[in-house]
C-alpha cells in the first residue's frame, strides 16, 4: 500500500519563550509615535478612531499598549478604556491587558474572564459560545499580561490552542485573512506562557504556516495591519535577518508623510509595536520533523505507522490516530 508522507520542518525551543525586547526607536517609529500621541483627545477618544478599520475600543487599547511601551499614557485614555463595560471575551481581555500595563488591579476582570472559559479549555465570543482560536488567544494573552500564565485557566487555554492546529499547520478560518489573524494571534499568545511539548509543536507549526503565506514583497495579503500581526508572531522564532528586513521595508514603505499608517490609530499602533519589537534569537534549538501519514488512495490518516529518521540524527516514531507524528 502506498502512503503519502507530508513533513513540516520546524525548530523546537526547549525553553520558555521570553517576552520580546524593544529595539531602539527609529526615526520612522518616532515620527509615527508623535502622530499617535497627537490623536489622543481630552475625553480619552482618538481623533481618527471613527474612520479606523477597527472599533474605537480596539484602537484605544492598541494605542495605550504602544504608548506605554515607548512613551507615556495620557490619563484620559486609560480612564476611557477602564470605564467600558463590554463583556465579550476580546474586549474583556483587552481591558485586562491595558489595566495590567497600567499597574491596576485585574482581579474582578479575571473572575469575569474565568467564567467565560469552556470545559474544553477554550473561549468563545462570550458566555455559552463555542470555543474559537482567536477568542482563546485573547484570553491567554490576558492571563499572561496579568501575571497568571501558570494558572490552570491559562494552561488549559494553552492546551486547547495547541490541540486545534490544522494538518497544514494553520488555524481554521473562513478566509485566508481570517486564518492568518487566528494563526498569528494564537502563535503570539502561546509564546507568552510556559511551554509544553504540545504548545512548542503548535508554535512551530503556526510560524511555519505563516511564513508559507508571506508574499514576495514581505507582506501578508498586502495588508499593513495583518502584516504587523504576523511579524509579531514570527519575530522571536524566525531569526533570518533578511526576512525581518523585507517585512520592515514593506511596512515603512506604507508610512504616510504625517508619520501614520493610513491615518488610522489602530493600524499605526499595531505597526509601531511590530517595528519596535527586537527580533529574537532562540537558543538551544533542536531540528524537528513534524508530519502526517495519509493513505495515497483514500487520503485517510494512517495510525501506527513507523517513521524512521536516519542521517546526522536518528530516531523512530509511531503515527497517532490522526496520522500525525
Amino acid at each position: 500500500m502506498k502512503h503519502i508522507i507530508r513533513c513540516y520542518f520546524a525548530f523546537l525551543c526547549l525553553i520558555s519563550f521570553a517576552q520580546p525586547s524593544l529595539a531602539a526607536p527609529s526615526a520612522e517609529v518616532t515620527k509615527g509615535l508623535a502622530w499617535l500621541q497627537s490623536q489622543v483627545q481630552g475625553d480619552g477618544s482618538l481623533s481618527g478612531e471613527a474612520a479606523s478599520v477597527a472599533s474605537s475600543y480596539q484602537s484605544r487599547n492598541e494605542t495605550l499598549h504602544i504608548l506605554k511601551l515607548l512613551a507615556t499614557v495620557p490619563a484620559p485614555l486609560f480612564a476611557a478604556i477602564a470605564a467600558d463595560t463590554e463583556d465579550s471575551t476580546e474586549y474583556l481581555s483587552r481591558r485586562i491587558v491595558s489595566t495590567s500595563l497600567m499597574g491596576g488591579s485585574t482581579s474582578s476582570l479575571i473572575a469575569q474572564l474565568n467564567a467565560l472559559q469552556n470545559p474544553d479549555g477554550g473561549f468563545g465570543g462570550g458566555v455559552d459560545y463555542t470555543s474559537h482560536a482567536l477568542d482563546t488567544a485573547w484570553a491567554l494573552t490576558a492571563y499572561a499580561k496579568a501575571g497568571l500564565s501558570n494558572s490552570s485557566a491559562a494552561l488549559n487555554a494553552r492546551n486547547y490552542l495547541a490541540s486545534i492546529v490544522q494538518l497544514d499547520g494553520g488555524m481554521t478560518g473562513s478566509t485566508d485573512v481570517e486564518r492568518v489573524v487566528n494563526s498569528a494571534m494564537s502563535a503570539s499568545a502561546l509564546q507568552m506562557v510556559p511551554a509544553s511539548t504540545g504548545s512548542l509543536t503548535a508554535i512551530n507549526q503556526l510560524v511555519a504556516w505563516l511564513l508559507q503565506k508571506q508574499a514576495v514583497d514581505g507582506s501578508w495579503n498586502q495588508d499593513v495591519s495583518l502584516t504587523a500581526l504576523a511579524l509579531l508572531a514570527v519575530n522571536s522564532i524566525a531569526t533570518d535577518p533578511t526576512l525581518h528586513a523585507t517585512v520592515q521595508n514593506y511596512l515603512l514603505g506604507q508610512q504616510g508623510s504625517d508619520g501614520s499608517w493610513s491615518a488610522d490609530p489602530y493600524v499605526t499602533a499595531v505597526v509601531l509595536r511590530a517595528l519596535s519589537a527586537e527580533p529574537g534569537s532562540a537558543p538551544s534549538l533542536l531540528g524537528t520533523v513534524i508530519g502526517v501519514i495519509l493513505d495515497q488512495a483514500s487520503g485517510v490518516p494512517l495510525q501506527g505507522a513507523t517513521i524512521t529518521l536516519t542521517g546526522a540524527g536518528n530516531g523512530t516514531a509511531q503515527s497517532a490516530q490522526d496520522g500525525r507524528f
